[in-house]
């Protein structure tokens, strides 16, 4: 696997680089130069190497972060600890996205998950994203070493298209998980346990950001010991180094309501992934992917106090 990353990088930071030889030459941008004191100074576009003062290097955001660790566990526990799957099977159910494969795909879907704290996923978080992270940065651009970010911004709907049906039990073309948090659905032990799986990130590492979603049911926050439970989770999460997360509380048939009558609820702000927008704005599948992200609806198990 960690042939297939360094491969990814090495593709993905030569397009990178053709990209800012392309920004370099032919997209200056003078109004955002004008923003900035220093390119003013040296009389240089925000498009040249040294012309802002402070620069982050190349930058690429990774998206599907559960996607990958889902099928890595996935591929450990069924070929390997379990033998219920030979690899061969498993290709097999992958290349025809599950049809005809029906049980290998619920075996896929049954497999143990990120995002309740449990090692027979987990495991691999840490070593995943250091590799990727290290690889990246043996690359210079000339703004700098690259950078990674964990920030789909609504990209892990589009990008996946172009991806086929993973271990994970996902079927091809369907939207990749948003952010760093769990496949919706899949987070079943509670808010503490996500947080401890997302946790296993080098957040530190990832200097563009790492970014969580969560969505509460208004319920949940309502009088003096909802607003206690979620002080306490959002404790947790400093303690554990998380270093982004942004909460949606709403509940899922507000969303559902939004979306099949928007004229009602013009004015319905939603975190999307790293910003705000209104639902009614947003596309379907966007939409479809934001009510499908699990939502918290109770504090059993999540060590917050209750």
């Amino acid at each position: 696997m960690k042939k297939h990353i360094d491969y990814a990088v090495d593709v993905v930071t030569s397009g990178n680089q053709l990209l800012d030889y392309l920004s370099m030459n032919y997209r200056p941008v003078p109004v955002l130069s004008l923003g900035f004191p220093h390119c003013m100074e040296a009389g240089k576009d925000y498009s040249q190497p040294g012309a802002a003062k402070y620069t982050v290097g190349g930058g690429v955001i990774t998206v599907g972060q559960a996607d990958i660790v889902n099928s890595v566990a996935a591929v450990k526990y069924l070929v390997f600890d379990e033998k219920k799957l030979t690899m061969d099977r498993l290709i097999q159910a992958l290349d025809a996205d599950f049809k005809g494969y029906e049980d290998v795909q619920a075996m896929c879907l049954a497999a143990p998950k990120y995002g309740n704290d449990d090692e027979r996923a987990d495991f691999c978080v840490g070593e995943i994203f250091t590799h990727v992270v290290d690889q990246f940065e043996k690359y210079d651009t000339k703004f700098g070493k690259m950078t990674c970010g964990m920030l789909p911004v609504s990209g892990n709907t589009p990008i996946g298209q172009w991806v086929g049906a993973l271990p994970s039990g996902r079927n091809a073309k369907t939207p990749l998980t948003d952010g760093i948090g769990a496949t919706g659905g899949t987070d079943v032990n509670g808010p503490t346990a996500l947080l401890k799986s997302v946790s296993r990130i080098p957040h530190a590492r990832f200097t563009q950001g790492t970014q969580l979603n969560m969505k509460f049911e208004p319920e949940m926050l309502k009088g003096e010991n909802g607003i206690a439970h979620g002080m306490n989770m959002l404790k947790t999460m400093c303690m554990l180094d998380v270093y982004h997360a942004q909460i949606n509380c709403v509940d899922r048939n507000t969303l559902v309501d939004a979306q099949e009558h928007p004229d009602k609820h013009r004015d319905l702000l939603i975190r999307v992934a790293g910003y705000t927008a209104f639902f009614v704005e947003l596309g379907k599948e966007t939409q479809d992917e934001i009510i499908g992200r699990t939502e918290i609806n109770a504090w059993a198990g999540c060590g917050c106090g209750r």
